[in-house]
């Protein structure tokens, strides 16, 4: 217990290393509407959308009448904690089973496992206010996954609960199910026996299937939320499967592995992806059972790949979309190949080992990097926004003290050329400017205003009449027009 503990603690630590600037106080495009609509409502939002424990949780925020500023520092440290329980499951599983052949091996999965879960793309976890409810979702199929390699009915049974429980924190987590249930499931193939096969397959077999019914679950809890509420949802709707699956193909896939969502480098990931591929080819060469080890790679990157996106199939054909949130496994791939070198792979030759930590400590430092500097520019990007909106405030408290009129209604609409992205970051989710967003500036801009105003777009006729053709590159008391007690602003 004492072991197991010092582990939790040291796995805790190190992610908060890792996460520390999503602890500040931020509002991102989603928590405007949060602190904007309040608790309730946005429970409302999340359970007409499925996501039924973030809703449970809210409802309890409410009621608790838990500060928004405090809601950062909560989910980052909650998620931390969630987290780092996942780790420890996976750790702990194939540590057991395997009985890896010394330290150096030890710290290789450990490593391994950690950036499991923690990889640039969960960056976008950080930065919404319900992180600790995705982690939590994380942890619920990371049990799963361990109960489906026990098999038994019981276990089964569990198994299925934990998954509908996972996907009703947040349907975009189950891409792991299938590559955690590989992982720990290939650890009981000894000898490339032919019945330790035939389990491996039928271990496959029940995730798939808790997969399917925990889909077919929160379909239908959605569907009895919706009635009761009388809401409808953008997600659900018309489906075409043949244009949804042409979509994924020919644009979701394309798009991600064309930038990762500008969350790093895809490049150096690529290589570095490549270079634990080549260990991982030299270690099936210089191992017995190729052929069981190759189908456990290509199970195993199958599933990397193409599981993030398999909800995209059943989504609103018009509607259809994806996020980095929704595809971590693509961001693990490195990590997953290591887990199956420890599993799978036995080796005297030290230089070898030296090599693949060497190899995972560099991609631990690049993710830590990329980690941090993400969130770092979130929180510029929230000082920047912040700052944009007082500014708007000061003349529009200016023009009404000097003309003692109270405005009643702010109109707006965006210059020729307004920028999507802050100068000071990358072009990435973390960076994304609430005033190029429509519906996230209607929640963000009584925020901060101590008056209330009515925001609505601008009409055409009165945009060509006070701003036709201009543009700015920064904030311009000019960019404000008055008329007695109306405003109009043209957003940069």
């Amino acid at each position: 217990m004492k072991n197991k503990i010092l582990l939790f603690i040291i796995i805790f630590s190190v992610a908060n290393i890792f996460t520390f600037p999503a602890f500040t106080v931020t509002h991102n495009l989603d928590s405007y509407c949060t602190v904007y609509n309040g608790y309730s409502d946005t429970a409302l939002w999340f359970s007409q959308n499925g996501r039924l424990i973030t809703a449970l949780f809210y409802l309890l925020f409410n009621f608790i009448n838990l500060p928004m500023d405090s809601l950062s520092f909560v989910s980052a440290f909650m998620a931390n904690i969630f987290l780092a329980l996942a780790v420890m499951i996976v750790y702990n599983v194939i540590k057991t089973n395997i009985k890896p052949q010394n330290f150096f091996w030890q710290a290789l999965l450990l490593i391994s496992s950690f950036l499991l879960f923690y990889n640039p793309l969960a960056i976008e976890l950080y930065m919404v206010d319900e992180t600790f409810v995705i982690a939590l979702g994380i942890l619920f199929v990371t049990i799963a996954a361990s109960h489906i390699n026990k098999l038994g009915l019981k276990n089964i049974l569990l198994a299925f609960l934990f998954t509908i429980l996972g996907i009703i924190c947040y349907q975009g987590i189950l891409c792991y199910l299938f590559i955690l249930v590989i992982l720990f499931a290939s650890t009981n193939i000894v000898n490339n026996d032919k019945k330790d096969i035939l389990v491996f397959f039928k271990k496959i077999g029940v995730s798939l299937l808790a997969y399917l019914l925990s889909f077919a679950v929160m379909y239908l809890i959605l569907q009895i939320v919706l009635m009761v509420t009388g809401e409808v949802t953008t997600k659900l709707g018309h489906i075409d499967l043949i244009a949804n699956i042409e979509y994924i193909f020919t644009s979701l896939i394309p798009d991600v592995f064309l930038n990762f969502f500008g969350f790093i480098n895809k490049n150096i990931y690529l290589i570095l992806c490549l270079i634990v591929l080549a260990f991982v080819i030299f270690g099936v060469i210089k191992n017995d059972g190729k052929k069981i080890n190759i189908m456990i790679i290509l199970l195993l990157l199958t599933a990397a790949l193409l599981a993030p996106f398999i909800p995209n199939i059943v989504m609103n054909t018009e509607q259809n979309y994806t996020a980095a949130r929704m595809t971590l496994t693509l961001m693990a791939i490195p990590s997953i190949l290591m887990i199956f070198l420890v599993i799978r792979l036995n080796f005297d030759y030290k230089y070898f080992v030296y090599g693949l930590l060497v190899v995972m400590l560099i991609v631990f430092a690049l993710f830590a990097r990329q980690f941090i500097a993400n969130t770092k520019i979130d929180l510029k990007r929230y000082k920047n926004d912040v700052a944009y909106l007082n500014q708007i405030y000061s003349v529009l408290d200016s023009y009404q003290e000097e003309n003692d009129v109270k405005i009643k209604t702010v109109y707006y609409a965006k210059d020729t050329d307004v920028a999507y992205y802050y100068h000071t970051g990358y072009p990435n989710g973390a960076n994304i400017r609430v005033p190029a967003v429509d519906w996230a500036m209607e929640c963000a801009f009584n925020v901060y205003s101590n008056n209330k105003y009515e925001y609505k777009p601008m009409s055409k006729k009165k945009y060509n009449e006070y701003f036709k053709d201009k543009n700015y590159d920064e904030f311009d008391e000019e960019s404000i027009v008055f008329d007695n007690n109306k405003a109009y602003i043209l957003l940069y």
